[in-house]
């Protein structure tokens, strides 16, 4: 696909993905922008006529999570009763998201260099 067939709803659906992959909120923030300064530049090149990253709408925020003094009282009632207590996981990016998000980019890129090779022959 070439870079001026990307359409908003492309743009959305990789941002939709990467959210529902469990991408936080600051790397999804992170990919728009990104993606906005990739048109923005292709648009300085006239290689489209308007960034379709500028109208996506971006997930909302993660909420903070209110059960912190919860789990410690739990865990605090667990280690007097003798229970083994788990420790919390921490939340990982799934290793498909990251590997799609590279292959996005770097087709993007590639497509951007075809581009200008082609004009300038």
């Amino acid at each position: 696909m070439a870079i001026a067939e990307v359409r908003t709803r492309h743009v959305q659906a990789l941002i939709d993905r990467l959210d529902a992959g469990g991408l936080s909120q600051r790397r999804v923030d992170a990919v728009v922008h990104a993606l906005r300064s990739l048109f923005a530049y292709a648009r300085e090149r006239d290689l489209v006529e308007s960034s379709p990253a500028e109208a996506v709408a971006l997930p909302d925020e993660e909420p903070v999570p209110a059960a912190v003094p919860a789990v410690a009282t739990a865990t605090a009632g667990a280690e007097a009763a003798g229970a083994p207590v788990a420790s919390p996981t921490v939340a990982m990016i799934p290793e498909q998201v990251i590997w799609s998000c590279l292959k996005a980019v770097t087709l993007m890129f590639v497509l951007i260099a075809l581009v200008l090779v082609a004009e300038s022959v």
